[in-house]
């Protein structure tokens, strides 16, 4: 899939990659050992993660205005997230959805 907006690329890479694979940046990525879908924190975690992960784009000011959505499906052992946002380039409303 293509992304609409350079600000939307860097989300889905950064949010498809764990923290610490990335070779050329081991900072760069998201830390999904940290949630636990059957855990009672799991929707929290997952959002803080996702921020975490993002903090770089949102201070460096490619992207703004950052909504969050999480929804944990227990019975697959899974978190489906939803990460709407503005592309300051573009001034655009992005979305980039996900699962772990």
């Amino acid at each position: 899939v293509a992304a609409t907006s350079p600000a939307l690329e860097l989300v889905i890479r950064i949010l498809r990659t764990r923290r610490g694979q990335c070779l050329g940046d081991p900072s760069t990525g998201a830390n999904w050992g940290a949630v636990d879908p059957l855990g009672t924190n799991a929707a929290e975690t997952a959002e803080a993660v996702i921020r975490a992960g993002l903090a770089l784009l949102v201070s460096r000011g490619d992207i703004a205005g950052v909504v969050i959505k999480v929804t944990v499906d227990g019975a697959a052992g899974r978190v489906l997230y939803s990460v709407d946002f503005t592309d300051v380039r573009l001034r655009t409303r992005q979305t980039a959805t996900g699962t772990t």
